[in-house]
Order: C-alpha cells, then structure tokens, then sequence
C-alpha cells in the first residue's frame, strides 16, 4: 500500500538546513521553559507527596469526584478508582490530604468516608527514583548507539542517537509548553518514544545502505538520499498514522489518568517520524560533506 506513487521526489535533503533551525529553536524554547518551571513540571512520583486510600459508604463516579475537587481548586491531584464498586480511590496530592477529605465529606453529605490508609512518599524516594529514570535513558540511549552503529556504521549510530535526544527533548518541550506534569507514566512514554524513533530510522537507513551500494564517484549521495527518503515515505506514514489513530482513541477516551500519557507518545510519534526523515539523514549527509571518501564504494 503507497500513500504516494512511486515517481514521487520530494527533496527532503534540500531543505534541511531549515528543519535544522527549527528543531533547534524549538528545542531551546523547550529546556528555557523547563529551566524557568523548575521542580513545578515533576508529579509526586518524583518530588514525594501523600498516598490517602478512602472508600465511600455508596457508589460515587468518579467523574463527579473530579469536578468537585476542580472546583475548589484541587488540579494538581491525581484520582485513581480502585475496583470496579465505584467507592474506592486513591488520591495522590503534594500536601496532605485532609483539606481534600474534609471538601469530599461536604460535597457528598449522604455518603459517609472511610479512611483505609495514608502513605506519604518522601522526597529522598522521589530522587531515587528519578536516579533510576536517568540512568534507564542512558541505558537505552546507548543500547540504540550500540546496535545501529554494529548494524550500520558509526556515522549513521550518531545520526541515530542525536535523532532520539531531539525526539525526547522536542516532546519535553511540548509537554512543559502544555502546562503537565511529568510523572511515571510520561518516563514510560519517553522510553517508549525511543523504541519507535529508532525503528522507524533502522527502516530508512537500510533503504538507505541498499542504495549506496551502487554509489561511485560521480553520483551524489544527496540523490540517493532524497531517492531513500521517497521510497519509504509510504510505510513511514502508514505507520505513523496508525499509530496515532490508536493513541487518538487513548487520548479521548482514556481518561485524565491516561490523558497525558497519550499526549506524550502522540507528539513523540509524530517528532520521530519527522526526525527520521529530517534529522537523522540529514546529519549523515552532513558528516558527508566533512568525509566524502566515506560512501564511494566503487571507482566507475
């Protein structure tokens, strides 16, 4: 199935000294904001805060849970229902919980609550945590240099990793940009962002290798890239848009909880897929022009 036919030669390469400079200034645009906002843009999984488990005497929606602490104020809360009765949750708040408890028993008078449990995180577990996230990155980060570069070469592994952090990087932006936290389930999305990036990149650098083995002397690499590029457009949008299509139904449909999960890995899969056309190539074509020599694999 093509999106495009296969005549179609967009000069994707032509234009990269533009989407150099945009990514760059969306990029620092992004790690000012994430500077200025400071501690503010990191959830309590990160920063400590206060588990407060309750359960209703009759069944309550959550949704009507949620409009009241909004209310009143209360957006920085997490609420999480525990089994399928509709009396039982979980609030997670920065300060203590019992401002929050007191506004439930006033809003709902006719169901009585019942404290289960309260569990404060400390901040010294919040830097462990956060610890562990850096260092799954790196890890991952490395991981990725490591194979393209075993599975490739070197120049098209930095293409590869520099592609990734500008993914991770452009979504930070977008997610400090859109006012949400970063907690647990925007890390998995991070560590999920850099599987997809690096396979859609693996996909347009093996086209890419394909065709440079028929490069000499007198061809120009940046046609051949630009050739890559079209010849994998097809797949690298389908796969695109699928992908989104199923993280549209999570960001709609899913709930507040997962709401900023969805968000993160829909800016993610769409800055992947531009990286990996404009980016990643474009950086190899750029390490070109320092070392020509390097793709002339035969002298007709």
């Amino acid at each position: 199935m093509n999106f495009f036919p296969k005549t179609t030669n967009f000069d994707f390469m032509g234009k990269r000294g533009i989407f150099f400079i945009l990514s760059l200034v969306i990029t620092i645009v992004g790690l000012a904001l994430t500077f200025i906002r400071g501690g503010r843009i990191l959830s309590m999984d990160f920063t400590g805060g206060y588990l407060t488990q309750l359960e209703f005497s009759q069944e309550i929606d959550i949704s009507q849970i949620r409009g009241v602490l909004s209310e009143r104020g209360y957006d920085d809360i997490l609420l999480q229902k525990v089994g399928e009765t509709g009396r039982r949750f979980i609030i997670k708040t920065k300060q203590g919980g019992h401002e929050i408890i007191q506004t439930l028993r006033e809003s709902f008078p006719a169901a009585s609550i019942n404290i289960l449990s309260e569990e404060q995180v400390s901040p010294t577990m919040g830097q462990t945590i956060r610890k562990q996230t850096l260092i799954a990155c790196l890890l991952a980060i490395c991981g990725i240099l490591i194979y393209v570069a075993f599975r490739f070469e070197f120049r098209f592994a930095v293409a590869a990793t520099i592609a990734i952090v500008h993914d991770l990087l452009v979504t930070l932006a977008f997610v400090v940009v859109s006012g949400r936290e970063i907690d647990s389930l925007v890390i998995a999305a991070f560590l999920t962002i850099l599987g997809y990036s690096v396979n859609d990149t693996v996909v347009i650098f093996d086209r890419i290798r394909e065709n440079l083995r028929g490069l000499t002397r007198v061809s120009d690499p940046v046609e051949v890239f630009n050739r890559s590029l079209n010849e994998t457009l097809s797949r690298t949008l389908i796969t695109g848009v699928t992908t989104l299509f199923t993280l549209g139904c999570l960001y709609f449909l899913g709930g507040p909880v997962l709401n900023t999960f969805a968000f993160t890995l829909i800016v993610g899969i769409i800055t992947g897929t531009y990286s990996s056309i404009f980016i990643a190539s474009a950086i190899v074509i750029a390490w070109e022009k320092r070392a020509p020599h390097r793709f002339r694999t035969s002298s007709s």
